[in-house]
């Protein structure tokens, strides 16, 4: 059972959201897209709910808002060293189904890859993920072909369209928060079932796939842009840097760096 709630209070659940969350989903930023006067769609913090880009994908990964592209992750004196601190409040994340299953590949490797990452497994257990249904299937989106049209696990599922927005909650924190709103319905999620793009997948890859030609014609062109490891939500490749401060150069900060993945 979820609820349907009108597009008014869309607006007075996401001000009470902010109250306890720092809210991120994808919207646009004008003028800042590749080529001049264009837009781009990148995940970013929320002021209201308007702001939610809800029938285009974004150009850029929602991972930027656990991992930062530049994060300090300790300071240090001659002395000593110190952890830096956590975000300061919690995170909610609107995204879409299979940004959500990117979730889970970096969960693999940041959680359950040998030694967990300390820095990653506070912010993911500070974050909270709401689930965007799509209308229909964006221009050349694959993911029924892949699995990740749709989820289950995650802390709210949020639809919408022209009667409002059908609203479904699986966290403790979020009932405790909205239940008193909107009107209790007997609906379900809705995924998208079809994509135009198909691809077919091979039950088994052989060993050797590695050293096909097509890897080596793909990365001739490769010019060390960084921009596959910025759009692609599970590719996390940093370097670390040393920054030391002017007024006491035995002292600074040391952070990581998306680097581009080569």
């Amino acid at each position: 059972m979820g609820k349907r709630v009108s597009s008014d209070e869309m607006q007075n659940i996401f001000e009470i959201l902010q109250k306890s969350y720092d809210v991120y989903g994808p919207k646009i930023y004008q003028g800042t897209g590749c080529f001049s006067d264009t837009d781009v769609v990148r995940y970013g913090l929320l002021n209201s709910w308007e702001e939610i880009v809800w029938n285009q994908k974004s150009d850029y990964s929602f991972k930027e808002v656990l991992l930062p592209i530049s994060e300090t992750i300790l300071y240090f004196t001659e002395n000593e060293m110190k952890t830096a601190d956590g975000a300061a409040r919690q995170r909610l994340i609107f995204l879409k189904s299979c940004d959500f299953h990117a979730l889970k590949r970096l969960d693999d490797m940041y959680l359950k890859n040998g030694v967990e990452d300390y820095y990653y497994r506070r912010m993911r257990e500070n974050t909270v993920f709401a689930v965007m249904g799509c209308k229909e299937s964006g221009k050349n989106c694959f993911c029924v072909s892949m699995g990740t049209n749709r989820c289950e696990e995650y802390d709210m599922y949020i639809f919408q369209d022209e009667n409002g927005c059908y609203m479904e909650l699986k966290c403790r924190e979020l009932e405790e928060l909205l239940w008193d709103y909107g009107q209790n319905v007997q609906e379900k999620p809705i995924f998208v079932e079809n994509n135009e793009v198909h691809v077919e997948v091979p039950e088994k890859l052989p060993n050797i796939i590695h050293q096909d030609s097509m890897w080596q014609e793909y990365g001739s062109r490769c010019i060390g842009c960084g921009r596959c490891n910025f759009v692609c939500p599970t590719c996390t490749c940093f370097t670390m840097q040393d920054i030391f401060y002017k007024d006491n150069p035995k002292a600074g900060e040391r952070r990581r760096v998306w680097l581009p993945a080569r």
